[in-house]
């Protein structure tokens, strides 16, 4: 019952001898309801050891939450791959990673936006920047919704590239990149004739007057 309704447990527990309140958190620490038992210090964890036996119970098992209610609680993550999975449930964790952010190489940041695009409004512009071009690039080629908000992080040549390999991409462009697409440029991307359907309402908008010369060369 307590799992079906978490919100019981605080009235239940608190009314339980503490014999009997320690059998029944032995077994509520493995359900749904930790994130709130270590919030409200029916749980504590204090040491790596008391850590440990909760570890995959925390980072795995979809009760990441424990971490937004008790940030100090990342001082016991040292690995790279754990900080990645659980940052991929908890994006807003980013507020509170610190230095620790510097566990993550360019490719765990990558898996990290990918999985989980909310994490944008987390990461920090400058870590962001630092990824650089390709990486950035290589990330809206897997998820293009991502261009969104990444695209002005790369140059018009990168957004060709893009329309060419993920044509859907194009819904993600806002007008002021879809505008730079010159004649050369979409004689270049037509070089994929299929791809007419999707560039077409952008020549009609933008080039209309090149519209020949483009056909002509398709």
């Amino acid at each position: 019952m307590l799992e079906v309704n978490p919100k019981l447990y605080k009235v239940i527990l608190d009314s339980l001898p503490e014999e009997r309140k320690q059998e029944l958190l032995e077994r509520l620490q493995f359900t749904e309801i930790l994130p709130f038992l270590i919030r409200d210090k029916f749980i504590t964890i204090d040491t790596e050891e008391e850590f440990k036996k909760l570890r995959f119970s925390l980072l795995y098992d979809g009760k990441g939450k424990a971490f937004v209610y008790k940030p100090e609680l990342l001082r016991f993550i040292t690995s790279s791959y754990d900080l990645e999975k659980l940052l991929i449930q908890q994006p807003t964790l980013f507020k509170y990673l610190g230095d620790k952010i510097d566990m993550l190489a360019d490719y765990d940041l990558k898996d990290i936006i990918v999985k989980n695009p909310k994490t944008l409004n987390y990461i920090p512009e400058e870590r962001l920047d630092a990824m650089g071009e390709y990486r950035i690039y290589s990330m809206i080629y897997s998820k293009p919704i991502l261009a969104r908000q990444l695209y002005h992080k790369i140059g018009i040549n990168y957004i060709i590239d893009l329309i060419k390999s993920v044509p859907k991409v194009i819904q993600y462009l806002p007008d002021s990149v879809l505008r730079q697409l010159d004649k050369y440029d979409m004689v270049s991307i037509l070089y994929k004739k299929e791809l007419y359907p999707y560039m077409e309402p952008i020549i009609d908008k933008y080039i209309p007057d090149d519209k020949d010369y483009i056909l002509d060369r398709m």
